[in-house]
């Protein structure tokens, strides 16, 4: 039985990919609800320039903080997961979700992308993000099976 876990620094780099991904959704969606806001609104159509731009950088502003909020969360989570592997499956523990167990035997397929590994059988999916440590050894080890 062999465990994988992420050291502060593979958390910190696992959670500022993860939040890459999803930065263009929350910029759009942002920018989306500010435009409606102002475009529809007869209020905020009657504001004064510089009131609309201070209404935008605190909107930006606030934005970036949640942004900054999640990730440092994200990247406590990523610290308590520990992925053990087996003779015979693969499982991941955490203390803000469940446990994970897949058995090899019953694994539909291993995909490999920039992100890490995705395993996929009929009852679970899990992902194993390329920054854990010893990602390189653990991929070996999934394929080998």
């Amino acid at each position: 039985m062999k465990e994988f876990k992420f050291t502060e620094e593979s958390a910190k780099k696992a959670a500022e990919a993860e939040m890459r991904s999803r930065l263009p959704l929350i910029l759009t969606s942002g920018f989306a609800g500010l435009l409606l806001a102002f475009r529809f609104t007869p209020q905020v159509q009657s504001l004064s320039n510089a009131v609309l731009a201070i209404i935008a950088v605190s909107t930006l502003g606030v934005l970036v903080f949640s942004i900054w909020i999640g990730m440092k969360r994200r990247a406590k989570a990523f610290m308590t997961q520990v992925y053990t592997v087996d003779e015979t499956s693969i499982e991941r523990k955490s203390a803000s979700s469940q446990s994970v167990k897949i058995d090899f035997d019953k694994l539909e397929s291993i995909q490999t992308g920039k992100n890490g590994l995705t395993l996929k059988s009929k009852l679970h999916k899990m992902v194993v993000p390329s920054e854990l440590d010893g990602f390189g050894e653990l991929s070996k080890i999934i394929n080998d099976k």
